[in-house]
């Protein structure tokens, strides 16, 4: 054993990395939305080289199809993922979509309506249009296009 007891905290770390932790493990990874994808392929990626057998995604809100014209820093139409690989595809034929892009066992995310239901909170005073829904605040018509918002 090392004198120094912050060395041995190191090699302890070594010693017990994530990676000897969940090689050969099945994970269920959680996130709160898919904008783009492209960090969640980055960590898949990672997790497969430490070993990882079976990983499942689930993400606890709808997919995210319109950018957000109330400021909230998203991609264009075409950037989010969920528009490039649905293509008006229903929940099932995204989720085994966004599931064979990221090389994962499975994808679920949530319904508009579950996502209601699980926060408790009146529909009608939620702002959805991410989702697929209607805004909280109607837009102008000239600021219906994040780009357009951004550029005036």
């Amino acid at each position: 054993m090392h004198p120094d007891p912050e060395a041995r905290e190191e090699l302890y770390d070594l010693k017990y990395s994530a990676t000897e932790i969940i090689a050969g493990k099945n994970l269920v990874l959680s996130d709160d939305s898919i904008v783009r994808g492209n960090s969640t392929k980055r960590g898949i990626r990672l997790l497969r080289r430490a070993g990882v057998k079976r990983i499942h995604m689930r993400i606890s809100c709808p997919p995210i199809i319109n950018p957000c014209y109330l400021g909230i820093d998203m991609a264009t139409t075409e950037e989010l993922i969920a528009v490039t690989l649905g293509q008006g595809a229903d929940k099932e034929i995204l989720e085994g979509r966004l599931a064979d892009h990221w090389e994962i066992d499975s994808v679920r995310f949530l319904t508009i309506d579950e996502l209601v239901k699980a926060i408790n909170v009146p529909e009608r005073i939620l702002c959805l249009r991410c989702f697929g829904g209607r805004y909280a605040i109607a837009p102008p018509e000239a600021q219906l296009d994040k780009l357009a918002l951004e550029a005036g």
